[in-house]
């Protein structure tokens, strides 16, 4: 049985839901190191309520998760700093800020803003605007967010992640960015992403939209992205998965569809080159049969692992193509069931080849 721990979901559950240092630590550890020049915090006095340490050898890293409200903020950064350039910005469980205008950070610069669990409603132009040039991961997390300049994003040349999980983002966002590896918009009430809606981001390597409330995934939405490595779309209302849903020239596709109402997949649905590999993950579903026609080309191609725990499976004669052969029953997660009970791997095969 292979062991259910595929690489996006290591990234995404390990890396996003960390600490914003360790976070950081996780991403781009090796890109600064000893040799990097530290600079020393600010007078603790000259930043309050913020404070500030030093987690790794380079920027410091402010915390102001104390500050009270906007103004307070803003108060912190109207001044000048004999070294404007920081690391991390973190706030959390902060109910006073709920709009942020641009300038609020003065000239200081980041190269990570992780807001999360707060009222945030509003990000207006130019707030993180004066740190295009260092700005690599930007985190609004369990906000009230409705309103974030998105026509923004292509100004920041070297972003690597976007995470707008948990807000009240009602339309998918239109995004355009030569840099951007990561984006997630889980938890919010989407509800449809546009066939085009992924078209300015040529470089996704990550895209996740649990809990959105998405009800149909169009032709095409994820083909064509060269580098989309993991596709995250768990615990929406998805009931079919159509023809040509992902294509991707990286070498190994991670596919995330549990605990959805999926009862169809389109053949053709994954479109895999020679040499890559895919991993799917269809558990909690409503999938009665695994159709030689849309699954034996990958279970006979590039596929690792299927895990589909929790379908009411038939297991007829339908069935027969993949239990009589013992090498594509390995690439079962192992823990199927047929609508009787019995589990899939205990199906006899020899039952299979004499009646079907």
């Amino acid at each position: 049985m292979a062991l259910k721990i595929p690489m996006l979901a290591l990234f995404l559950c390990g890396a996003f839901q960390t600490s914003p240092a360790a976070f950081g630590q996780v991403l781009d550890g090796a890109e600064e190191g000893p040799s990097a020049l530290q600079t020393p915090c600010p007078d603790p006095q000259y930043i309050y309520p913020c404070t500030c340490s030093i987690t790794a050898p380079w920027k410091p890293d402010l915390d102001c998760s104390q500050v009270q409200s906007e103004e307070e903020l803003r108060g912190v950064f109207n001044r000048s700093f004999e070294d404007p350039h920081f690391h991390f910005f973190t706030v959390q469980n902060t109910g006073g800020l709920r709009h942020l205008e641009g300038g609020t950070f003065g000239e200081a610069t980041f190269k990570s803003f992780f807001f999360a669990n707060g009222d945030l409603e509003v990000v207006e132009p130019n707030v993180f605007l004066d740190s295009r040039g260092f700005l690599q991961y930007l985190t609004l997390m369990q906000q009230n967010l409705t309103t974030f300049p998105y026509e923004e994003i292509s100004q920041y040349g070297i972003l690597r992640t976007l995470r707008l999980t948990g807000n009240r983002i009602s339309a998918f966002p239109t995004l355009k960015s030569s840099s951007l590896e990561g984006l997630d918009l889980s938890f919010n009430p989407i509800s449809d992403i546009p066939a085009d809606g992924l078209t300015g981001l040529p470089y996704l390597f990550d895209f996740t939209c649990e809990s959105c409330g998405l009800t149909e995934i169009h032709p095409g939405t994820f083909a064509g992205r060269k580098r989309l490595s993991g596709l995250i779309l768990r615990s929406n209302n998805l009931t079919y998965l159509p023809e040509n849903m992902v294509q991707s020239d990286y070498y190994s596709v991670g596919i995330l569809v549990e605990n959805n109402q999926i009862s169809n997949v389109s053949a053709g649905a994954f479109k895999l080159g020679q040499g890559q590999i895919m991993h799917v993950d269809l558990t909690n579903n409503r999938l009665e049969q695994l159709e030689e026609r849309v699954w034996r080309p990958y279970f006979e191609g590039g596929l690792t692992y299927l895990y589909a725990e929790g379908n009411p499976f038939l297991c007829g004669c339908d069935i027969a193509w993949l239990v009589t052969k013992s090498e594509f029953m390995a690439k079962l997660g192992g823990k199927e069931t047929c609508r009787d009970g019995r589990l899939v791997q205990t199906l006899d095969p020899l039952y299979y080849e004499e009646m079907c």
